[in-house]
């Protein structure tokens, strides 16, 4: 059976999409067999990425000879609606050919079909940031799953584009009522605001930067990848 998880939030811009792409082509890349759903349209920008990476596959030389030497296909990356993924997500659920699906869900949750999408993941995994606008989008997506999703979801949050300069005792707040209210999994590993992550998204190699890999190795320790790392 395979695993359903989505990066998600309400607030647009937090980094659903490059984190979709970064966990999902890293864990392909560790022999994982994981499958994108860009259901986030009509941007669909997972969808266009990719695109653009074969295209660049098929032109350059040194691409391609770097891809080919990594020995593995490109993961399968598939576009729908919301609805579409909802009336497959037994289908989906069942697949024996994955062990994850990560399915990017639009910067909305009033859309056909999410509810249903809801209940289905095993886990989500919600971006925030130090402001105002986010934290609302943030507390609000946490009461969406905890209303509408089943009773063995995991749902975490981890504080992205994180600055030095930032009021540690806003985010230790906001941490405590996370737990506290909401049953919330913190995922400690923060990310700052670091370009170098941003860029080496991609649907074709995985990302290097060690900030992001310390970030994987925390979901691990906190259990969403656990059962795909040991099992």
């Amino acid at each position: 059976m395979a695993k359903l998880i989505s990066i998600s939030s309400q607030k647009g811009g937090v980094g659903k999409t490059t984190f979709t792409m970064l966990l999902a082509t890293y864990l392909h890349n560790t022999g994982f067999r994981v499958g994108i759903i860009d259901a986030d349209y009509p941007q669909h920008s997972i969808v266009k990425i990719r695109k653009q990476e074969l295209l660049q596959l098929e032109s350059s030389e040194d691409i391609k000879q770097a891809f080919e030497e990594k020995g593995l296909a490109p993961l399968e990356v598939v576009s729908g609606k919301v609805s579409d993924v909802a009336r497959l997500v037994g289908k989906l659920r069942a697949d024996t050919q994955k062990d994850l699906w990560f399915i990017d869900l639009p910067g909305t949750l009033n859309i056909e079909g999410i509810v249903e999408v809801a209940a289905a993941l095993d886990s989500i995994i919600i971006p925030t940031e130090m402001d105002k606008k986010t934290f609302t989008s943030t507390f609000e997506t946490f009461a969406f799953y905890r209303k509408n999703g089943n009773p063995n979801q995991q749902v975490g949050m981890f504080w992205n584009r994180m600055k030095h300069r930032e009021n540690r005792s806003t985010k230790d707040v906001a941490n405590k009522m996370a737990q506290e209210k909401y049953g919330i999994t913190l995922i400690k590993q923060e990310l700052g605001d670091l370009v170098g992550i941003k860029r080496s998204s991609s649907t074709l190699f995985p990302s290097e930067e060690a900030a992001f890999i310390e970030f994987v190795g925390e979901l691990q320790r906190v259990g969403f990848l656990a059962e795909l790392v040991h099992g």
